[in-house]
């Protein structure tokens, strides 16, 4: 080679020799391949497609919750008759006291029972079921009440007095021809009729 030919390569050459570590230095800096920098490099680490969510499950006819019983308790029957209302159970005393015959008293229980004492004499016995009512109704009228307020009633010689007692009230008075108080009266005579009264 002449020396004007060397003179001229030899800046050639060394330009080459130069660019080639940097030429190595940049490949190096490049990214890896995607398989080197940390993938997965087996089949079984390679990521699945997300399972799709379970369907919901239908619960079986059998396994639905019981109906539940209608209830054992009867009902009323609608033709049951119910009882008359009891009646009233006021208690009523008689105390009668006449001229020579000393007092007679007379006790009638709510129930009817009735007791009489007079001197020695002690009878008893029990009203039946109409003088009961009867009773019962008279004791229950607001006459009685009124006719235990009344005062200066007529008072007759030698006439046969009369004690009427019942709860709270108390009616006097004596049996003359007029004044004689009505209510209380015919409760006297009903149970006249009734007892040796």
């Amino acid at each position: 080679m002449s020396a004007r030919l060397w003179q001229r390569a030899v800046p050639v050459i060394a330009m080459s020799l130069f660019l080639m570590p940097l030429a190595a230095c940049g490949e190096a800096d490049q990214d890896p391949p995607v398989w080197e920098a940390g993938s997965p490099t087996t089949a079984s680490e390679l990521p699945t497609e997300a399972a799709p969510p379970p369907s919901p499950v239908t619960p079986s006819p059998t396994a639905a919750s019981p109906t539940p019983k209608a209830s054992a308790t009867p009902r009323p029957s609608a033709s049951r008759t119910t009882k008359p209302p009891a009646i009233g159970t006021a208690r009523v005393s008689v105390v009668r006291t006449a001229a020579g015959q000393g007092a007679r008293t007379l006790s009638v229980e709510g129930d009817g029972r009735w007791s009489y004492l007079a001197g020695t004499r002690d009878d008893n016995g029990t009203l039946n079921q109409s003088q009961r009512e009867r009773l019962q109704a008279l004791l229950a009228d607001p006459k009685l009440d009124a006719e235990a307020r009344e005062r200066d009633r007529p008072r007759c010689r030698d006439a046969a007095s009369y004690a009427l007692n019942t709860g709270s009230t108390t009616v006097l008075w004596q049996a003359c021809s007029n004044g004689a108080p009505a209510t209380a009266t015919a409760i006297v005579r009903l149970l006249e009729g009734a007892t040796p009264l």
